[in-house]
């Protein structure tokens, strides 16, 4: 999961979720990752693609993607933000894919935030 992305400021997607964390293509929207920035420019994988719905607060990061690009399947992720930094493995922080009821489940016991950003042409 943990992919080393170069030179942020050319890629085809790169919005902020919150703090370090970004939405990032690199060269196609489908290609759509959640991502830790690193300070020199770089960043780094966290949700693979193809990410299409993210969210944030203080203690989390929230995702959903379609893996492999199949549209009619949706994973669900959250980061815990506490357990992550730029070069921490993310088998730490990183948990899913999550069924959309195993996601509720654990929304509503740890207060996750709801999905603000969308890539409506991923969804």
């Amino acid at each position: 999961m943990s992919l080393c992305l170069t030179g942020c400021w050319g890629f085809a997607h790169n919005e902020l979720i919150a703090g370090p964390y970004r939405l990032i293509a690199v060269d196609l929207d489908e290609q759509m990752s959640v991502s830790y920035a690193l300070h020199n420019g770089d960043a780094v994988g966290r949700i693979n693609e193809m990410v299409f719905s993210a969210g944030a607060n203080k203690e989390y990061i929230v995702a959903q993607r379609h893996p492999k690009e199949n549209r009619t399947i949706t994973e669900y992720y959250y980061i815990i933000r506490a357990l992550d930094s730029e070069y921490a493995d993310p088998s730490k922080s990183v948990r899913g894919p999550f069924t959309k009821q195993e996601f509720e489940n654990e929304k509503t016991k740890l207060k996750l935030p709801e999905f603000t950003i969308e890539i409506t042409s991923l969804k």
